[in-house]
C-alpha cells in the first residue's frame, strides 16, 4: 500500500512512521556490520551493496518507505553472502584411456 504513487497521497501516521524507522535503521545497521566483517568483496558485489544501501537511503529521504525497506533488505542479504575466490570452470576436457581386456 506504500509503494509507487500511491505513497504520496496516503498519510503515515507517527507511530507507523517510528515503527518503519527503527525497522530500516536496525537492517542498515546489520547490513554495515556484516559488510564490515568481511576485509575483501569483490568489485560486482561491492557495486550491488552499495547501490542498494544508497537506494535504500535516497527511497527513505523521499517517504518511499516500501522502496525503503526492500532495498535495506537486499543490502542486509548481499551483506551476508560469502565470498570463495572466484570461480574457475574447468575446460571441459578430459583425457579418456582405454584399458586393456
Amino acid at each position: 500500500m506504500l509503494a509507487g504513487e500511491v505513497s504520496s497521497i496516503i498519510r503515515v501516521s507517527a507511530e507507523l512512521k517510528h515503527s518503519i524507522t527503527e525497522q530500516f535503521d536496525e537492517m542498515t545497521r546489520r547490513a554495515d556490520e556484516h559488510w564490515q566483517e568481511v576485509e575483501e568483496h569483490s568489485e560486482t558485489l561491492a557495486a550491488i551493496y552499495e547501490s542498494s544501501r544508497e537506494s535504500a537511503a535516497k527511497a527513505f529521504k523521499d517517504r518511499e518507505y516500501h522502496q525503503a525497506l526492500e532495498f535495506a533488505r537486499a543490502a542486509e542479504a548481499i551483506a551476508h553472502v560469502k565470498q570463495h575466490g572466484s570461480l574457475k570452470l574447468e575446460s571441459g576436457r578430459k583425457n579418456l584411456q582405454l584399458k586393456r581386456a
